[in-house]
């Protein structure tokens, strides 16, 4: 299977500082979260990749545990996520139960 084909599903997960930008969040005031942007892919550009997102996810942590705090919806949907914003892209069969794997606090 390909990746990067239309219509398949992904978890983009971003930066903080990125996410309040992507969201025109005011910057945290506590330690900084980790943010999913889940939707489909339409088409990779040399600067990001086009996806249709389905919602955004911030997800903190509570010792080792991350768990889903926000949810964010975007209009329009179809959105351009910076390369520079991503740290690593998790293609996904569906989007409920994701997990935040291989985090650790900063």
């Amino acid at each position: 299977m390909q990746i990067f084909e239309p219509k398949n599903k992904f978890a983009v997960w971003i930066h903080d500082s990125d996410a309040r930008l992507f969201l025109g969040l005011p910057p945290a005031k506590v330690s900084p979260s980790r943010w999913a942007i889940l939707g489909e892919f339409v088409e990779e550009a040399s600067t990001g990749i086009w996806i249709d997102v389905d919602h955004v996810q911030e997800w903190t942590h509570d010792g080792d545990t991350w768990r889903v705090t926000n949810t964010w919806n975007v209009t329009p949907p179809r959105c351009l996520v910076l390369w520079t914003f991503v740290i690593t892209i998790q293609l996904v069969e569906r989007f409920d139960g994701l997990k935040a794997l291989g985090f650790r606090k900063e």
